[in-house]
């Protein structure tokens, strides 16, 4: 009679050690092609987003979707024209008692559009608070977050340098310096 399978004894670490080399070289290849891909990955959601606008261009979700995309990708021109699309869509449809089934969406598109709004609020804020404490290292870093939101990186990296002068062993100053530096990377491939 023959034990179960959970009871099968382990093997042996020599037969581990002599097998090791032929599975970690297709591992690291595997590795290697899913690392070089990944940088396409965004072209493919771009046209499967731009696909999606041509084969569904009277659904209003369909624009809202598209306009989500190229805000999160910094083209706020486009973004706001295919939210305007899309909410005419739905104000058209409003008329024939269907314009419920995309407010959601809309609510949704219309906030995430309207942040930067917001932000720019935010920012006015900060920079009136540092006309009064110009040294405030806390009031820098702020500055630097928001204006990294709204895509003024040069802004951003002053603020955080001057941040990072002021208190170059917090551990704040460090963590935003550290994705900052991973974004550089990322933009320079």
């Amino acid at each position: 009679m023959k034990p179960p399978f959970l009871f099968l004894p382990s093997p042996k670490k020599k037969a581990i050690k002599k097998h090791l080399p032929f599975f970690l070289l297709p591992a690291f290849l595997g590795f290697l092609i899913i690392l070089t891909s990944w940088q396409k990955i965004d072209f493919f959601l771009k046209r499967k987003a731009q696909f999606k606008v041509g084969l569904w261009s009277q659904m209003p979700s369909t624009h809202f979707g598209f306009a989500r995309y190229l805000f999160e990708k910094g083209q706020k021109d486009l973004s706001q024209k295919e939210f305007e699309v899309g909410k005419g869509q739905v104000e058209a449809l409003d008329k024939t008692s269907l314009g419920f089934l995309f407010k959601k969406d809309l609510e949704k598109t219309e906030k995430i559009i309207n942040q930067e709004k917001d932000i720019r609020a935010q920012l006015a804020i900060v920079d009136k608070k540092l006309e009064n404490m110009p040294y405030c290292w806390q009031l820098l870093l702020k500055k630097a977050i928001l204006s990294y939101r709204v895509y003024e990186n040069e802004t951003s990296k002053t603020s955080w340098n001057l941040a990072y002068w002021l208190n170059p062993n917090n551990e704040e100053v460090l963590g935003l310096g550290e994705r900052f530096a991973l974004a550089s990377q990322q933009n320079i491939k």
